[in-house]
């Protein structure tokens, strides 16, 4: 690559990035992830108001104390991520696979999250239920 094709290929770029932005599509899909993210957000304050973890796991093992609290806490980022995975295949049956990028990488960020979530709370209460400690 040379040095004069360098302006040449950031001018493309920032040309394709500004069609992108110009879409109607795209604040569609950025209208449907804030609503989303709304709807979530309500729906994982009614679960953790719903449910009691202490009346519901006494008596449990310290670990599936533990996996029942990271669930109830990681409830909005759950129904995020299922929001987002029907809004994108609602958008695939009804228009081309290219409207809908934007539903498909909020979906895979939501699910890694929901992952990265669980294996950290549930590995590092693993570890210290094994010790003997057990979760406050």
């Amino acid at each position: 690559m040379d040095l004069n094709d360098i302006p040449e290929v950031l001018q493309s770029a920032a040309r394709s990035a500004g069609l992108e932005i110009t879409s109607p599509w795209f604040y569609l899909q950025l209208g449907l992830i804030l609503a989303s993210a709304g709807v979530a957000y309500a729906a994982g304050a009614a679960i953790r108001a719903r449910i009691d973890l202490t009346a519901l796991a006494m008596g449990w093992p310290a670990a599936l104390r533990l996996f029942m609290r990271v669930l109830v806490g990681s409830a909005s980022t759950a129904v995020f991520a299922v929001l987002m995975t029907l809004a994108r295949v609602i958008m695939l049956t009804s228009t081309w696979p290219s409207r809908s990028y934007l539903l498909a990488v909020a979906a895979n960020l939501a699910f890694a999250w929901l992952l990265r979530s669980f294996a950290t709370n549930l590995s590092s209460g693993w570890c210290r239920c094994r010790r003997g400690w057990s979760p406050p």
